[in-house]
């Protein structure tokens, strides 16, 4: 019996548009140089700052891979402005996460089905929460969904900062559902990648639908139990799961 569905939020229920994240993350970063200037700090020039918070950021990635935990944006970038003799007064990590994260917003939109659908599953009884790896803080992207009042249909947000743990790792999984006192079985799972959104998920025995792409490819090691073109089609699927036992 399905009692709650999770959902992936990035290329599930949000999208950039069209826009390079590349991009994005470049523009981002020259917003912090700039607002760091503005300041007073003193700061390298701009392809020496970009280089070294990226080169900092993939070493550390690489350096976790295997055990799954997530990354600390905030301490990572503290880390390197510290190395370039940048000190930052206590609240001022948030306030340039901020500045970063405002370079996305004007790229950011939802898809059309998203608040018909958690309605939906709503009215249906059942739980409904996101699950998301993210280099953000999690309050931000809280934030972000309270602002634009998808947060009240959700009775959990679990973002992989605040987890410690990034998807597919078993272990944000059993955060969540030990937050809403579920078992695996009882809980579906919705996204777009193969390998964080059905094969993590489907280590603690989670229903998994996947949410087809365009550029999406096909792994034949792993398979979802179902594949959606669009979010309001798993009303549905939930309906004929537990219809069936």
């Amino acid at each position: 019996m399905i009692k709650a569905v999770f959902f992936d939020l990035g290329g599930t229920l949000l999208h950039y548009g069209g826009a390079d994240e590349e991009t994005l993350y470049l523009q981002g970063v020259k917003r912090v140089h700039e607002e760091l200037a503005r300041r007073g700090h003193k700061v390298p020039d701009f392809e020496t700052f970009h280089k070294r918070i990226y080169r900092a950021i993939k070493v550390r990635a690489m350096l976790l891979f295997f055990s799954g935990r997530e990354l600390q944006l905030g301490r990572i970038v503290r880390r390197v402005l510290r190395r370039m003799k940048i000190k930052l007064r206590d609240g001022e990590v948030a306030e340039l996460a901020r500045v970063w994260f405002d370079a996305y917003q004007p790229h950011v939109g939802y898809y059309d089905d998203v608040a018909d659908t958690l309605q939906e599953l709503q009215e249906m009884g059942l739980k409904t929460g996101v699950i998301s790896n993210t280099l953000w803080p999690a309050w931000l992207l809280k934030q972000e969904l309270t602002r634009r009042g998808h947060s009240r249909h959700f009775d959990l947000m679990l973002f992989s900062p605040e987890a410690g743990f990034r998807k597919p790792s078993r272990k944000i999984f059993r955060q969540a559902l030990k937050q809403l006192k579920l078992k695996g079985r009882e809980a579906a799972f919705v996204g777009d990648s193969l390998v964080e959104d059905v094969r993590g998920p489907q280590r603690v025995r989670m229903l998994t639908i996947l949410k087809r792409q365009p550029d999406q490819k096909s792994r034949r090691s792993i398979q979802p139990d179902y594949v959606v073109d669009r979010l309001s089609e798993i009303p549905d699927i939930i309906e004929q799961v537990n219809a069936a036992g």
